[in-house]
């Protein structure tokens, strides 16, 4: 139970973090990437960039998600 407790708390923590990181910026871009490891392990990354107020470049990893099925070649090629 401690355990979940803590994996909430730092989604929560993280979450504010990224919104805090975000709030500044008027334009976003997304991005999306996917690709097939040499084991055939599939993965797709979900990524947001922009530019701050002070000119920083801020990158953002949104999401990873569990890619799975049995034609992944056929989804990434």
């Amino acid at each position: 139970m401690a355990g979940n407790q803590s994996n909430h708390s730092f989604f929560i923590t993280h979450t504010q973090h990224i919104q805090k990181m975000l709030s500044c910026i008027t334009h976003l871009s997304f991005a999306v990437n996917a690709w097939i490891s040499p084991n055939m392990t599939a993965f797709m990354a979900i990524t947001a960039h922009g530019i701050s107020p002070k000119w920083n470049i801020v990158d953002l990893l949104v999401a990873m998600p569990a890619v799975k099925g049995t034609r992944l070649f056929l989804i990434f090629y």
